[in-house]
């Protein structure tokens, strides 16, 4: 889903520890804990102050970089719909999950965007055709949050790379994060040798249609997911 706003890709729509290492000689050092990134959420007046020079830049997602991603997916899929599949603790269940390797919000399946050197958004992406792989090492984090957890719909399958959500925070929104940050994960996809990307958006959510219909995108039908009515949207080069 995605999420610039409420659901897309799902707008409506990103735990292993870090492996320590030990010098070929001398005794075990402690495992050193992965460092999140700041969290930060700036007020308005402060983007609005930034804005003549905003320096938005993406990149590869890190490890440490879990809060962005989790909090990015938070704001995809709603916190109502997130508590209501991860449990009451969902920020700290997709924290889990966007440090682990193999999930659908993995940091190695997203991009972050930072502006002025802050973290301001994240998108997450994967080749559909892997969804079942990645969404049960998902769901065995969820379990242990939400033991419970009802089955979900399939959001996408094999022969499309999959925008699964994109949150930017408040504070930044309006100013062009989220575009790029679309851009930057499709140009990911084609390089990757994928000739079709797709992704949901909330038909309650015509801004942000409007915004994936501006960049190519082009509605090829609508799906049930997470209670809501979804249009899927595609691109193709």
């Amino acid at each position: 889903m995605s999420k610039e706003g409420p659901k897309g890709p799902k707008v409506a729509k990103g735990s292993a520890g870090q492996m320590g290492r030990m010098g070929p000689v001398g005794p075990k050092r402690p495992v050193k804990p992965v460092e999140p990134v700041k969290r930060y959420t700036p007020s308005k007046k402060i983007a609005m102050d930034m804005d003549t020079d905003l320096n938005i830049e993406i990149r590869p997602a890190e490890i440490g970089d879990y809060p962005i991603i989790a909090r990015a997916v938070c704001m995809a899929i709603g916190e109502e719909t997130a508590k209501r599949y991860c449990g009451d603790n969902c920020l700290e269940a997709l924290e889990k999950i966007a440090r682990m390797e193999g999930t659908q919000y993995s940091y190695r399946n997203a991009l972050v965007a930072t502006a002025n050197g802050v973290p301001a958004g994240a998108i997450v992406g994967y080749d559909g055709g892997q969804l079942h792989r990645l969404r049960e090492r998902t769901l065995s984090v969820v379990r242990r949050y939400n033991p419970q957890v009802a089955a979900v719909e399939d959001e996408t399958g094999e022969g499309e790379f999959y925008l699964d959500s994109i949150g930017i925070l408040p504070g930044f929104r309006g100013c062009g994060v989220g575009r790029k940050l679309l851009t930057a994960m499709r140009e990911r996809a084609i390089a990757a040798g994928h000739g079709c990307v797709g992704l949901l958006v909330d038909c309650e959510n015509p801004r942000a249609e409007q915004l994936y219909v501006a960049i190519g995108f082009v509605p090829v039908g609508t799906r049930r997911f997470f209670g809501h009515t979804m249009r899927h949207l595609q691109w193709r080069p």
